[in-house]
């Protein structure tokens, strides 16, 4: 998917050959935006993009792009998916919080171009005990919240592929395990986990247009199209895990 530069009145002027999954932070070093690592690696035929790239979905790369706006400059590579990035222009630092943790570069990364290295912040802190989290009250009873919200899904998307959804867990670690079909991918059932809430409780579920299933064959052909998922041997229940 190649992304639009727009002027002040966003009106396209240029078309640049990336977009963003979330939206850009713009910071005194630059503006960063982020994509999945394989999304990104596959878009401009780069594997240095996915670098220790771990087969899940839950794997972004955040970029500096270039002065032309044609690729990366700088870039680091972090699990989980994106909550914030800053940097700190007096140590030429980049962090990034996700939802796997929280993580930084070292001192004086930033003068450097190319992929930064970026260390687990939260394994280097002394453990502290895990505050309880709470629903937020317009929800009601979180699990009830969650079945409600898997039946809207399934009502959206089934004409789009879907065929099942699984919940599994409970608050504030619920996860739903959707699957679905892919035209192209005869005889598969192809699988994908995704968490209900976010580490403070806040719903994070899929609402909206583009639809879930929609989301989903999207990343899906950013990443390889079907040509990839028939490479793929089945996972767990046979299922092709994307």
């Amino acid at each position: 998917m190649r992304g639009q530069l727009l002027d002040e009145e966003l009106c396209p002027i240029v078309s640049v050959p990336f977009t963003s999954a979330f939206p850009p932070w713009t910071t005194e070093s630059g503006t960063w935006l982020v994509m999945r690592s394989r999304a990104l690696a596959y878009q401009l035929q780069d594997p240095a993009f996915a670098a220790g790239y771990d087969g899940t979905d839950e794997q972004f790369t955040y970029f500096r792009p270039d002065r032309a706006i044609t690729r990366p400059e700088t870039w680091v590579i972090a699990p989980g998916f994106p909550i914030s990035l800053a940097t700190l222009p007096s140590f030429d630092q980049v962090w990034v919080s996700t939802t796997s943790g929280t993580f930084a570069t070292a001192h004086g990364a930033l003068t450097h171009s190319g992929a930064l290295a970026l260390h687990d912040v939260d394994a280097e802190l002394p453990a502290i005990p895990e505050l309880p989290v709470s629903p937020l009250l317009k929800l009601g009873d979180p699990d009830e919240w969650t079945e409600r919200q898997r039946v809207r899904l399934l009502a959206e998307n089934t004409p789009q592929g879907l065929l099942d959804i699984e919940i599994d867990g409970w608050f504030p670690t619920t996860t739903l395990i959707v699957t679905f079909r892919v035209a192209g991918l005869s005889g598969r059932v192809c699988a994908r986990r995704m968490s209900v809430f976010d580490r403070d409780g806040r719903p994070r579920l899929w609402q909206g247009a583009p639809s879930l299933m929609e989301s989903i064959l999207l990343d899906i052909d950013e990443s390889g199209g079907v040509r990839r998922l028939q490479k793929k041997e089945p996972g767990p229940f046979g299922w092709v895990w994307v």
